[in-house]
């Protein structure tokens, strides 16, 4: 079965990654292609945001804070033997950098092409993947992750504090590359469901009442302002970027699984496993299509079926946690990354 590639030119979504592999798989990589991107209306403004105690908020939404009742309240960080990030990427007993910046994953060599992740933890849990092509292929593989960092452009927009550092820095890295002409290609991953839902909320008009939601609501209305405006930067950069579909995650909406819920271990509806799949996928595929060479990468096919998210791959439990894939099954999903180091 043939694979596809990275494609240029076009005005609608059009070749596919990777053909579909048994019956029950439904989604696949899809290829975008667009036009150059139009111009956009007026950036929203937006409060300024203290970079105090930040990082370590950051570090407990991503690394087990309960986002739904089946947590206890003081539910331990989880930890994982599967290595992920260098030792030299983190201060210790961190899970994800706690600080913005640059973090190579293979070897790094100057002549060869640079694959750049750019993302918060749901970024962080596809890596595993990501290092197998990159190694494979000998490309170089650097990402820029922190917790509750979407990837986005925060500049100018009155925000302080960790993400906008990020920001600076993986722009920066990528600019220089692209001037000095050396082939780069940029991977974005979030964890997008759960800030569109947020914003969607706090646009009607909820307001939260304990610290948890409060953070989680402002990284929502920072992603509202910053996330489609960095597709549109990488547009304009001409910049070869894909984007990590929404990933399953055990909701509040889950039902109790008797068969253990650290990590859950019962299956799940797809629609609770991947809440808004729909529309979540089309919000990232609009925001490709601004992109003159881009991808649409889904890894989901490796855990569910067309209605069903398992919760074991291969005899291994498929979350870690509420909120993320284990790392020891995502390397698994190395095939569907495929294209993007070709």
């Amino acid at each position: 079965m043939g694979r596809g590639r990275f494609s240029r030119g076009g005005a609608v979504l059009s070749l596919v990654f990777a053909v579909l592999v048994g019956l029950l798989a439904t989604v696949t990589t899809v290829l975008v292609s667009s036009p150059t991107p139009t111009s956009a209306g007026p950036e929203p403004t937006a409060p300024a945001s203290s970079g105090a105690g930040e990082a370590a908020a950051e570090i407990r939404l991503t690394s087990g804070e309960p986002i739904s009742p089946r947590s206890a309240d003081e539910a331990p960080e989880p930890t994982t033997t599967t290595p992920v990030l260098p030792g030299r990427c983190l201060d210790d007993g961190d899970t994800l950098p706690s600080r913005p910046g640059a973090c190579a994953l293979t070897s790094y060599g100057k002549k060869r092409p640079t694959v750049v992740v750019w993302g918060d933890s749901h970024a962080w849990q596809q890596l595993p993947a990501l290092r197998a092509q990159a190694e494979r292929t000998r490309t170089n593989l650097v990402a820029f992750v922190m917790g509750a960092c979407p990837p986005m452009d925060l500049r100018s927009l009155g925000y302080r504090g960790l993400c906008v550092r990020q920001t600076e820095k993986a722009l920066t890295f990528i600019g220089k590359r692209v001037q000095r002409e050396r082939p780069v290609k940029v991977v974005l991953g979030g964890f997008w469901e759960l800030y569109r839902d947020y914003d969607a909320r706090g646009a009607a008009g909820w307001e939260p009442t304990d610290a948890h939601d409060r953070f989680l609501l402002a990284r929502a209305e920072m992603f509202a302002a910053g996330g489609g405006r960095l597709f549109r930067v990488l547009g304009r950069r001409q910049v070869a970027t894909a984007a990590i579909a929404q990933a399953p995650w055990v909701s509040e909406s889950a039902p109790a699984c008797a068969a253990g819920e650290q990590p859950y271990a019962c299956d799940l509806p797809r629609t609770t496993a991947i809440p808004d799949e729909a529309e979540t996928a089309q919000w990232v595929q609009d925001q490709l299509g601004r992109i003159r060479v881009s991808g649409y990468i889904d890894t989901s096919r490796f855990v569910c079926d067309a209605s069903v998210c398992h919760p074991s791959l291969d005899g291994q439990p498929v979350y870690l946690d509420e909120l993320h894939l284990d790392p020891a099954v995502t390397a698994s999903f190395a095939p569907e990354y495929r294209d993007l180091f070709r």
